[in-house]
């Protein structure tokens, strides 16, 4: 019997994790950490409201075999250093509060925006390939330079078992951010000349392989993604909105004046995450794990369109 801690247990990330986790027998408790509750909450889970930052949450690890850390920005913030400070200083936060309190695991969700988007991007990045995050978006910065602290951690610390995933977009009928923001959306502009491909994990399937990291032992980095990449112009068709091309310097201007007025859930940050492919490898995975995503890119975007049934 085992006890997990989890941070940004109110996240999607967690939403699904956590019936898994409930039904598990071999899970005794669940520490949840996060600044509100979460949406579901089990019987196992004792939630403690609190910022990453916080040091006392090193008292919340005691009697931890698992921590899960989740607890990151997605949404863009205006105030990108508290953003920043959240991500970076928060993950530095929770690794030092696990200092003398015993855990042996620790799980943490990266990104595929870690190798960042490139014209010179080879189809089917492995894990290996180089970390060059997009330099003028928070989320890709911010995920390498918190996945280099884990290094450090972990050749500090060689006894720890660290698993790192690489997801990609994750979607699905419980997903609620500004990329689901924007797939709802009536009218969305595209990139002019430009139609990267796009691949989506299903929340079912990322919920599995967190669930399967924290019960069994799979150090390592792992890219984790949906099959068949498709191209946006193709998703948006599927979503039914109307798509309007637009030059990359006019897209990138009109998204920082309008996420200034709060009228856009982004600024240039992610269109320039859009300008070109970022699609992975996930042969690792599938060895290591013994099992390959259930949804495609395209069932996965379906699921979630299903679950919006636009008017």
């Amino acid at each position: 019997m085992s006890v997990v801690a989890i941070t940004g247990v109110a996240s999607y990330f967690a939403y699904g994790l956590l019936p898994l986790l409930e039904k598990d027998p071999r899970i005794e408790k669940i520490v949840g950490i996060d600044i509100k509750p979460p949406r579901r909450t089990p019987s196992k889970l004792s939630f403690h409201k609190m910022d990453v930052r916080d040091p006392a949450i090193g008292s919340l690890f005691e009697g931890a075999d698992t921590v899960v850390h989740l607890a990151f920005i997605v949404d863009e913030m205006k105030d990108k250093a508290l953003s920043r400070s959240i991500n970076l200083e928060g993950t530095r936060n929770v690794l030092s509060g696990l200092e003398g309190k015993g855990v042996r695991k620790i799980v943490y969700t990266s990104s595929i925006a870690s190798y960042g988007a490139h014209p010179d991007n080879p189809q089917g990045l492995t894990e290996d390939s180089p970390l060059r995050p997009t330099q003028d978006c928070y989320y890709s910065v911010d995920k390498v330079d918190v996945e280099n602290v884990f290094q450090q951690y972990r050749e500090g610390h060689p006894d720890v078992i660290l698993t790192i995933f690489r997801p990609c977009l994750v979607f699905g009928p419980n997903i609620q951010n500004m990329f689901s923001k924007m797939f709802e959306s009536k009218v969305v502009p595209s990139l002019a000349g430009k139609d990267a491909s796009v691949q989506f994990l299903h929340e079912d399937d990322l919920s599995k392989a967190l669930h399967q990291a924290i019960v069994e032992d799979h150090p390592g980095i792992f890219n984790i993604a949906g099959r068949d990449p498709v191209p946006m112009s193709k998703l948006l068709k599927l979503s039914g909105s109307l798509s309007i091309p637009v030059p990359a310097r006019l897209a990138k201007a009109s998204a920082n004046f309008l996420f200034r007025l709060g009228l856009m859930p982004f600024s240039q940050a992610w269109v320039s995450m859009q300008e070109y492919p970022i699609t992975v490898n996930t042969a690792r995975f599938e060895k290591e794990f013994g099992w390959a995503p259930s949804h495609s890119t395209e069932e996965t975007f379906r699921s979630f369109l299903a679950s919006r049934k636009k008017g």
